[in-house]
């Protein structure tokens, strides 16, 4: 009697078993055959350009003083700060010892350290305000003499500021370092839409490598592991695992060589749960 529980007991593991691992196989094979969702783009072949970013303070192109005759007393203001005038404009009156003066503006441009207040008496030691230059701004940068060598006289580059692109024309680069051992460069930049005011602080950007006829892809779709760089091909509904060697590098794309070419899907988004093989579900970003 004891003989044949134990038969029947050992029969039972063996079946538990036994189910267990075709269990096992099921989920395994349902694993290997479900799709994973990614994203792809086409790769790329063109010039690389390696940009620097440089920082740069904005202030007005030129500045012109409004000088009072005479000291005198306030007495009416036709304009506040950041006001845009042209040429002649009334600024203010001014009582004086001889008489009631009009202060008009001596150019075109936008009204900066106003310091007349109706009543108060002010002084003509001092300018009582400040014309700047409305349509431009000057762009001031400090770089070391490896970046100065990659400006150039007249050229345009792209600034950003407030997440938007605009441009800037290099009008002066200075020949002898400052004291603090930099380089100054001066740009122009338009600002008739008043973008920008003085006191900004802008980032030029600055092309100093170019590497010639290469495969760019974006940056997010490398993924590194065991210290090597690989990226995801999908080539009949399978990500295919390719080595590829990063020759430049920026947060948006790089550079790279291997077995990439240009037209190549390579997989941007949901690479990190892939491996070679893998079933997936592509779909295009759309640019």
């Amino acid at each position: 009697m004891r003989n044949g529980f134990v038969v029947i007991l050992f029969v039972m593991i063996i079946a538990l078993l036994a189910a267990c691992s075709e269990s096992d196989d099921t989920a395994s094979q349902k694993q290997k055959n479900q799709e994973t969702p990614v994203e792809t783009v086409q790769a790329k072949t063109g010039d690389f350009v390696v940009e620097k970013t440089v920082y740069g303070r904005m202030e007005p192109l030129s500045m012109t003083p409004v000088t009072l005759p005479v000291p005198g007393e306030v007495d009416d203001i036709e304009v506040v700060e950041g006001d845009h005038v042209s040429k002649n404009d009334t600024l203010f009156t001014l009582k004086t010892a001889a008489g009631k003066q009009t202060i008009k503006t001596p150019k075109d441009g936008k009204v900066l350290q106003l310091k007349a207040e109706k009543g108060a008496t002010i002084s003509n030691e001092n300018p009582a305000a400040m014309i700047a230059d409305g349509d431009k701004m000057k762009m001031e940068l400090s770089v070391t003499s490896a970046l100065r060598k990659h400006f150039k006289q007249d050229d345009t580059y792209d600034v950003q500021f407030n997440s938007k692109k605009y441009k800037a024309v290099v009008t002066y680069i200075g020949a002898m370092p400052e004291e603090n051992g930099l380089y100054t460069v001066k740009a122009e930049v338009d600002n008739k839409k008043d973008v920008f005011i003085a006191g900004d602080i802008a980032a030029l950007m600055l092309p100093v490598k170019a590497v010639k006829d290469t495969v760019i892809l974006p940056t997010a779709a490398i993924v590194e592991k065991d210290n090597q760089s690989y990226v995801y091909l999908v080539k009949d509904g399978e990500a295919r695992e390719e080595k590829v060697e990063i020759t430049e590098m920026q947060s948006d794309e790089s550079a790279v060589e291997g077995n990439v070419k240009k037209g190549d899907q390579v997989v941007v988004n949901g690479q990190q749960t892939l491996s070679n093989h893998s079933k997936v579900n592509a779909t295009e970003r759309q640019e």
